[in-house]
């Protein structure tokens, strides 16, 4: 199948350190950190000025988080079984020793708990960033890949080695284990659904865990999977299946499938939420990586710049759409600038979850865009009335009516970039006391 060149650009490449191998973003900052594994440290790249700098790490530096909320980086350095911690401008914090060989790390910005996969000693390392004390949880054998549930407080770590996954209760440690199918990989979480989809590389399928139940659901895909990415907007889940080319859709209610090309021995996928665009990282390239748009369910290509390469990693902002793949072969990061699209309507549902107050699903910040029609609802579905004013970075602004005043929101009274905090909200009786912010920010679009 011929795919043309879409709209989609490549807006610049950077040069890293030697061997790139993971990549994470700070959206809140438009900063980009790249773990360099062959030269022990992590380039720092300026979203918006592309300079870059470079900071020393441990030995072979695998994976990497940022926590939003502190601008606080954490660093998986995978030979000397230690993570690094930075501050976002990339000043040495700590480094405190995990487990042998970390590879994988997610973040709980609320409980600023971090939670670090261990594999070849079995164990979770949870760090309680404040205090950097840690505890050791036991988990399958061989885990390679971690994420967590914000909604429920539940880690799920995929445990290659015996072909499960370890569910882990944030309040107590304890350990809940799932088998799914051979040579798990790769996980992605829906958070508003409760769903976990893990990509199975062994049996060419993907185990989709209800969160609730802890039941497992089994999809078959392509050949070998080894990522997936979720559009909860969309209702959409997608596979990168290396093995034959494609990629499987799968609906995320009735689990029907479907298939388009995705490029030669597609490595990774990311889906860009404003644009409705599903970026894969091909290995083979021949100078291009495949981007799916949603709306019209084509393919297209984007230009990059080298005709060989090897794409380690994959990520995306979502507050900009920007889309960043480090090489390996030519040791860059390419820039890919967002196409247009448009999404429509957005609910943000405000709730009380019996702990802390949260939007849909998250305790974090939900971005919103100026080409969108936004609703809020708090509780019960009641309106909220907001006033948008003009706001510098990380100042509270919003004005909030009653539960059950109707929704009167002016996205063009908002500066671009803007950050907005809900001010003593009160959700179905309930004040809003989390540790962490809650609230929106702008974005204005490319």
């Amino acid at each position: 199948m011929s795919v043309p060149v879409g709209s989609q650009n490549l807006a610049n490449v950077v040069n890293v350190g030697n061997q790139p191998y993971a990549i994470a973003v700070n959206s809140a900052t438009n900063h980009i950190y790249v773990a360099n594994r062959n030269s022990n440290d992590l380039t720092i790249i300026d979203g918006d000025s592309y300079a870059t700098t470079t900071v020393p790490v441990g030995a072979s530096p695998d994976a990497l988080a940022v926590n939003e909320l502190t601008n606080w980086v954490y660093v998986c350095n995978a030979e000397d079984n230690t993570v690094t911690v930075l501050d976002g401008s990339g000043n040495q914090l700590s480094s405190i020793q995990v487990g042998i060989k970390p590879v994988a790390i997610a973040i709980n910005p609320v409980t600023n708990l971090v939670y670090v996969a261990n594999s070849l000693s079995d164990t979770v390392t949870a760090i309680n960033a404040a205090t950097n004390i840690s505890t050791e949880i036991e988990v399958g054998s061989q885990p390679v890949a971690i994420a967590f549930n914000l909604q429920t407080n539940q880690i799920y770590v995929v445990n290659s080695g015996d072909d499960s996954i370890s569910v882990i209760d944030g309040a107590t440690n304890a350990v809940t284990t799932v088998a799914v199918g051979d040579a798990p990989l790769a996980i992605a979480i829906d958070e508003t659904a409760n769903q976990i989809v893990v990509a199975d590389s062994g049996s060419n399928d993907v185990a989709i865990l209800d969160g609730a139940s802890n039941q497992v659901f089994t999809v078959t895909t392509g050949i070998h999977p080894v990522s997936v990415a979720i559009d909860h907007n969309a209702g959409y889940i997608y596979v990168a299946n290396s093995g034959d080319g494609r990629s499987t859709v799968i609906d995320q209610v009735s689990f029907t499938t479907q298939t388009f090309t995705a490029g030669a021995s597609p490595m990774g996928v990311v889906v860009a939420p404003r644009t409705r665009r599903v970026y894969f990282a091909n290995l083979t390239s021949y100078g291009s990586m495949v981007v799916f748009n949603e709306d019209n369910h084509s393919s297209s290509r984007v230009a990059l710049q080298d005709r060989y390469m090897w794409p380690t990693s994959i990520a995306v902002n979502p507050l900009t759409d920007m889309v960043y793949l480090s090489d390996a072969f030519t040791n860059t990061v390419s820039v890919i600038t967002p196409a247009e699209g448009t999404r429509g309507i957005q609910l943000v549902s405000l709730t009380y979850n019996g702990n802390f107050c949260q939007q849909n699903g998250s305790s974090g910040f939900i971005n919103l865009y100026d080409n969108q029609d936004v609703v809020f609802q708090v509780g019960g579905g009641g309106g909220f009335q907001l006033e948008f004013q003009t706001c510098p970075f990380r100042s509270g602004c919003f004005v909030g009516a009653p539960d059950g005043m109707p929704v009167d929101v002016g996205l063009a009274a908002a500066q671009d970039g803007s950050i907005f905090y809900y001010d003593h909200l009160t959700i179905d009786g309930h004040a809003c006391q989390n540790i962490g912010p809650l609230g929106v920010r702008i974005n204005k679009g490319p």
